[in-house]
């Protein structure tokens, strides 16, 4: 269950990333998860730093939406923020969960209700854990195998 609702946190926090870039809400959103995955570490916040950059820098070059990675961009930040959260223990883990929905997730939108590659997708928090996520599932979209649940 733990490592199935850091992937949904993941997801969530991933498509938040890369579609905060052309907002307002980019530097936010950058300085919070460099911040929060970096756990005290200033080089590796750096590094962080750094790939949100090259990121936002790829996405900016491309000349139109249809030009430009976006699908992919989110898929590379989820895992990365699911391959980091799977490193981090305990309390530091708990606190990484609940500081990603609190100022990346939930700032990144008006709802807490985002679209993940092409699925809508709800995260749902309850204190530092991520309790459930939802996608429309098979019945909605014959084509979506992802199954329904929390």
């Amino acid at each position: 269950m733990l490592e199935e609702s850091i992937r949904a946190l993941a997801a969530a926090c991933g498509d938040a990333v890369v579609r905060s870039v052309k907002t307002d809400k980019w530097l936010s959103v950058r300085d919070a998860v460099a911040r929060i995955l970096s756990c005290g570490d200033r080089q590796h916040e750096l590094t962080l730093l750094d790939l949100l950059d090259r990121t936002a820098r790829q996405l900016e070059a491309a000349e139109n939406a249809k030009d430009a990675p976006v699908d992919r961009m989110v898929a590379e930040w989820q895992n990365r923020i699911a391959d980091l959260l799977q490193q981090l223990v305990g309390d530091q883990q708990a606190a990484a969960i609940q500081e990603l929905g609190e100022r990346v997730i939930l700032p990144a939108s008006d709802t807490n209700t985002r679209v993940v590659g092409h699925r809508p997708t709800s995260v749902y928090f309850a204190g530092n854990h991520v309790v459930g996520h939802t996608s429309p599932g098979p019945v909605n979209d014959p084509d979506d195998d992802w199954e329904q649940g929390s």
